[in-house]
């Protein structure tokens, strides 16, 4: 059993190194000026300590105000964020503020801006996030010259402290994991916060967000949108392209995003993500397993050793190649702790995302 799953996660390994490496890094698109009109969605709730980050950040974009619209969808916020929006749609001619009208939460506001939008090319992004200036306009070069249906952006997490590193370095892994995977033609992840897409796609598909689930509005898309058109699912290598979130503050507030990032895990019907979580899985629980008992077995130690570091080895080699490109090789000094805490955090989170009741912000 054993020698199986070592097999199964050397070969998931071995495919995202090489998916990573057939992605070319991303630099300049066509010099033409194009007329492809952009529609950046965001939907919020209660963001007053955010938003103002966020909208700043877009405004300062180098791509031609005329050449793209910002719709901000709030979802019933309690706080200042409305007041905030208000006062940038006042400044800014091509920002909407738009109200629901019903408690339908994250999903409907997000699906309601996508049918308002006047874009071909829709973006979507969340309240607590900062951009590069060179964003959209890489996203919008990146689009003409590549003919994706849906590009997946890369996201990063801000960290200050120890806590935050080794969140960032967890978080970066997963991005990591999901472009090398789209590098092979089998995206499996992505992240709504940098997310871009053919507005025709989205339509062409029946509830593209799986309104039914409460949470996985990107991950369901990426899986629906997968069936037809896997080959124009791509990933954007560019330092232009990163958009920044913040990490979590807390241990418990961590432990629940991921337990809510987990819940939709038991609705997923596609072969690739499966198989990546199953692996994935298998090797941290059955290391977990193998450190409890080589307390009490002494041989057991060597078995479990011995994968540990073959682990360490190919995820070392695969998270230093892509944290090179982004420059966050300074987080990998946190590989270690973060290997050792996966043995637990990973099978928690997979069994604990089974119970888990999804909530956005309260709701």
């Amino acid at each position: 059993m054993a020698i199986i799953i070592a097999i199964a996660y050397t070969l998931l390994l071995v495919s995202l190194i090489i998916g990573w490496h057939n992605i070319r890094n991303f630099e300049k698109g066509p010099t033409d000026p194009f007329p492809v009109f952009i529609s950046v969605v965001i939907a919020v709730r209660n963001e007053q300590n955010s938003i103002h980050k966020t909208l700043s950040s877009i405004s300062n974009q180098t791509l031609n105000k005329k050449l793209f619209e910002v719709i901000i969808i709030d979802d019933f916020s309690s706080d200042k964020t409305n007041k905030i929006i208000q006062d940038y749609c006042s400044q800014n001619t091509n920002y909407l503020h738009v109200k629901l009208n019903k408690h339908w939460g994250k999903k409907y506001a997000i699906d309601y801006g996508i049918k308002q939008a006047k874009g071909s090319l829709i973006v979507t992004t969340d309240a607590d996030c900062s951009m590069q200036n060179k964003w959209l306009g890489t996203i919008k070069d990146f689009y003409l010259s590549s003919g994706a249906k849906m590009i997946i952006a890369p996201v990063l997490m801000e960290a200050n402290n120890w806590f935050e590193k080794m969140q960032a370095l967890d978080f970066f892994s997963l991005m990591a994991s999901g472009a090398g995977a789209s590098g092979i033609n089998r995206p499996i992840m992505n992240n709504a916060a940098n997310l871009a897409f053919s507005k025709e796609a989205y339509l062409s598909i029946n509830d593209p967000t799986n309104h039914k689930i409460s949470s996985g509005d990107d991950v369901f898309f990426l899986l629906k949108l997968k069936k037809k058109y896997h080959k124009k699912i791509l990933f954007l290598k560019s330092e232009n392209a990163i958009v920044y979130t913040k990490a979590k503050k807390s241990i418990s507030s961590f432990i629940n995003q991921r337990k809510r990032w987990a819940s939709k895990s038991k609705h997923y019907r596609d072969f690739d993500i499966i198989y990546t979580a199953i692996t994935v899985l298998s090797i941290n629980l059955f290391l977990l397993l193998a450190l409890i008992f080589a307390i009490f077995l002494k041989q057991i130690l060597f078995v479990f050793l011995t994968i540990f570091v073959l682990k360490l080895i190919f995820d070392f080699v695969f998270l230093y190649k892509t944290a090179s490109v982004f420059k966050q090789k300074n987080i990998l000094w946190y590989f270690l702790p973060v290997q050792l805490a996966n043995l637990f955090f990973i099978p928690y989170f997979a069994f604990a995302g089974l119970f888990t009741k999804v909530k956005w912000k309260g709701k």
